[in-house]
């Protein structure tokens, strides 16, 4: 019997290997197991974004955040009532 034919048994897009009386899943990344229905947790350990980013596990992925600070002039803002603007620019990286 091919497993593979008959119903798939690989999960999130893996590919079904046929082998004799069984069968292997070959699991997409961010997938692992025998059917590849565990979500891998690419944030655990070593974290995977760069300059210090901020690492956010999602199903099959992660998201990496990062945020950049910046200084103000404290002594401007004691003394002006006027207000001001504060530009947010993401980046998907």
């Amino acid at each position: 019997i091919n497993e593979c034919t008959t119903s798939n048994p690989c999960r999130n897009g893996g590919s079904c290997n046929n082998a004799v009386g069984s069968y292997t899943c070959a699991c997409n990344p961010g997938y692992s197991g025998t059917n590849c229905s565990t979500d891998v947790d690419e944030c655990a350990g070593i974290n995977p974004c760069m300059n210090s980013g901020t690492c956010t596990n999602a199903v099959g992925s992660f998201i990496s955040i990062r945020f950049k600070s910046i200084k103000a002039n404290s002594e401007l803002a004691q003394h002006s009532r006027s207000t001001f603007k504060i530009s947010i620019r993401f980046q998907l990286t």
